[in-house]
């Protein structure tokens, strides 16, 4: 697994007594694909802790674990093809997408109620504030929410 992040330090931001809230923060993972993938991106994910408050970071870790179980069940990506996670952090905004090698598709119409899944893009639509489908050059999900679940861009 490949996992690079890059941070800039922000300005008088406040964050954990030990080290200061970035004003921006990019981190972009590859990933295995296969039955591990969720799990792993959610761990990854969860390296936001210092600069999420913990109801933000839990709704991006279930979406995010939504979005890449969606790679490996619906296109199929296995361990020898990789999802690729990028999240972007500024001061108010987060902005996660989740891709794969895989075609592109139209988000399905709602799951019957007695179905065991298809309710994934149904959660990222309740949860999210914007988000979309690409399908330029591989399949990609993308969902933004504000940084905080109180509104006011920072942890409480």
């Amino acid at each position: 697994m490949e996992v690079t992040t890059r941070t800039s330090p922000a300005d008088g931001a406040h964050g954990s007594a030990d080290r200061p809230r970035a004003l921006h923060t990019r981190l972009e993972f590859e990933i295995a694909g296969g039955e591990q993938a969720p799990r792993i991106a959610r761990q990854v994910v969860h390296s936001l802790r210092t600069e999420l408050d913990g109801q933000r970071l839990n709704e991006v870790r279930l979406l995010v674990t939504e979005l890449v179980t969606n790679c490996v069940q619906h296109a199929h990506i296995g361990r020898t093809e990789t999802v690729t996670v990028s999240v972007e952090l500024d001061k108010s905004t987060l902005h996660v997408a989740v891709s794969n090698p895989g075609a592109g598709f139209e988000p399905p119409g709602p799951a019957a109620d007695d179905s065991e899944g298809g309710r994934g893009l149904v959660i990222v639509d309740q949860l999210a504030e914007r988000w979309g489908v690409d399908d330029v050059h591989e399949a990609r999900v993308w969902f933004e929410i504000s940084r905080s679940a109180n509104g006011n861009g920072g942890p409480p």
